[in-house]
């Protein structure tokens, strides 16, 4: 039993690795809209949303009401609303964490950093090899946040 609630909780969650689930979960925080109101905001097309809604109905994430012709969309359940909040507060502080953690490796070093960019999924990362053995991956939009405290005094 346990197994299968965990492959289920798995299959939920990925449910949510789609950032523009992502985007669509966050409009429906707000409340209910239709496709159309969806593809509008997001910039886009009806099928996808169509696409994207019908995964996350399967999934019991969302569900949908009718009124006359229209369909609209709205969280199945609210509780999802305050999950979706908790993981966005843990990534804020995962992603401060990393961007001081870098910037105090960076202060401290006496030797060489090598940073390099990785494209995963449409996801960009920095990640950082510091000669200490210190590796980090920081999301590319903290990227500007690291200076890298050469005697060049040089900013990455």
């Amino acid at each position: 039993m346990k197994k299968e609630f965990l492959e289920f909780h798995a299959e939920f969650c990925k449910t949510f690795s789609n950032p523009k689930r992502l985007e669509i979960l966050d409009l429906l925080i707000l409340g209910e809209l239709t496709a159309d109101e969806i593809a509008a905001k997001l910039s886009l097309s009806k099928t996808s949303v169509y696409q994207h809604a019908r995964l996350m109905r399967m999934m019991r994430i969302l569900k949908t009401r009718k009124n006359g012709t229209e369909l609209y969309y709205l969280l199945a359940n609210n509780k999802i609303a305050g999950a979706y909040r908790l993981m966005q507060d843990v990534l804020v502080q995962v992603m401060k964490g990393s961007v001081d953690t870098a910037k105090e490796a960076v202060a401290s070093m006496k030797g060489t950093v090598t940073p390099w960019a990785k494209i995963t999924k449409n996801v960009s990362v920095m990640c950082f090899y510091f000669n200490e053995g210190i590796e980090l991956a920081i999301p590319a939009t903290y990227y500007k946040e690291i200076v890298v405290q050469t005697e060049t005094n040089q900013t990455f």
